[in-house]
């Protein structure tokens, strides 16, 4: 994150802008904020939503403008809709007069946002993911000055933070392992274990598993690919890694304009999540997208740009049920049923719901990762592969062989 940052917009219809781009959200945002929320949404949010906009887990960038860039947009619209009235040159506005960045002019007019936080992805067989990844939550902008850029610039800069710029502290990740004082006495073999365990954790979560195909066209597929969205995931024991390899969000289904708007800047529509909303007395279906940072040349990400190619949206979708859960250990899920975007396996796999902390503490995420694999690690049906069992005894020796070693070059 930055300073605030001013940013003049493309002229539009004759007619020039200026934001101002902060992060964060402050006491006083609140207000304007729920009443964004609700001209935008036909979900209505919580006070405990509210509440978690003020936390250190909520990533939020807002636009400002000034009161006079209102007013001149306005009185520009309203003469151009107007053709009764006569031409004032007092009164009228020209280029010039539409200055927001004057002394007398603050930027107090809050114009859009993009809220979001980090948060884990669940597999369809209801294992947590290791590695974290980015959430979209919300986005608008304020009607009167939609399709002037705001959302463009509001969802660029955010991208090219979650993306290149958000520190990933490494116990983020739910296989860290924080140093045991008692095993660092232990010869010093603490960090070595630790890594060990850390290495055999990701590969057991990360090697294919029967049955099913690896193919790069499946969305969130595997564990393996999921915790490889992050170029150091497998090296965030020995530091911090800075940005994160995906940044989902959820939209309604039915919303075609916003659909596109997403897909044409580098969105992948994944899953269509259904009764996803529910608002007016009636379930909506939600549309799950993702915005990948190794995504081919085609549809990567330019941290330049405001702009991106990405492929077509898909005109059919297969339906297939998930079982929908409620909230767990403090946390906000959202979970749905699910109709995948291309024909799942037998044994899919797929990353469908997304978990979102309302804090920064995931120790019972952790706790739960910790558990699942364990349970799956002593799972005998795991164990029907010759080549693992080869695998584990020949690393279980090379250990073995490792201390021995170190205890004889100590003696």
């Amino acid at each position: 994150m930055s300073a605030p940052e001013i940013v003049a917009l493309p002229a539009r219809d004759g007619v020039s802008m200026k934001v101002k781009l902060r992060w964060g959200v402050r006491e006083d945002d609140l207000p304007t904020l729920e009443g964004l929320h609700a001209a935008a949404f036909p979900v209505k949010y919580n006070d405990e939503y509210y509440k978690w906009l003020l936390s250190d887990s909520c990533l939020a960038l807002i636009a400002f403008t000034t009161s006079k860039c209102i007013t001149s947009l306005l009185g520009t619209a309203e003469s151009d809709q107007s053709a009764e009235i006569e031409e004032d040159t007092e009164n009228s506005y020209s280029d010039s007069d539409v200055n927001c960045d004057g002394p007398t002019s603050p930027y107090s007019v809050m114009v859009g946002f993009c809220i979001g936080q980090i948060a884990y992805g669940r597999r369809l067989d209801g294992v947590l993911v290791g590695s974290p990844t980015g959430y979209l939550g919300s986005f608008a902008v304020e009607k009167r000055v939609q399709r002037r850029g705001i959302g463009e610039v509001l969802l660029d800069r955010f991208l090219s933070y979650m993306l290149f710029s958000i520190p990933v502290p490494s116990h983020l990740f739910l296989d860290h392992l924080p140093p045991c004082p008692r095993s660092e006495t232990l010869w010093g073999l603490g960090p070595t274990l630790t890594a060990v365990g850390a290495k055999l954790s990701q590969w057991w979560f990360g090697k294919e598993r029967s049955g099913i195909k690896d193919t790069t066209e499946t969305a969130l597929k595997y564990t393996k690919s999921s915790d490889a969205i992050s170029p150091t995931a497998s090296t965030h024991g020995s530091g911090d890694q800075v940005g994160l390899g995906e940044v989902w969000l959820h939209c309604l289904a039915s919303d075609t304009n916003l659909l596109k708007f997403y897909v044409k800047r580098g969105f992948t529509c994944v899953f269509l999540a259904k009764h996803f909303y529910f608002f007016d007395d009636v379930y909506h279906h939600g549309m799950l997208l993702v915005y990948r940072r190794d995504a081919p040349s085609t549809v990567r990400y330019d941290s330049s740009s405001t702009c991106a190619t990405a492929p077509a949206l898909a005109n059919a979708v297969n339906h297939t049920s998930l079982i929908a859960t409620g909230p767990v250990n403090g946390l906000k899920l959202r979970r749905c049923q699910a109709a995948s975007l291309e024909r799942p396996e037998e044994d899919d796999l797929g990353v469908v719901n997304i978990e979102i902390p309302l804090g920064t503490d995931i120790s019972s995420l952790r706790r739960e990762w910790n558990s699942e694999w364990r349970k799956d690690f002593m799972q005998p049906c795991k164990w029907h592969s010759l080549s693992g069992i080869a695998v584990l005894v020949l690393g279980a020796a090379a250990l073995i062989f490792c201390v021995a070693l170190i205890v004889t070059c100590e003696l």
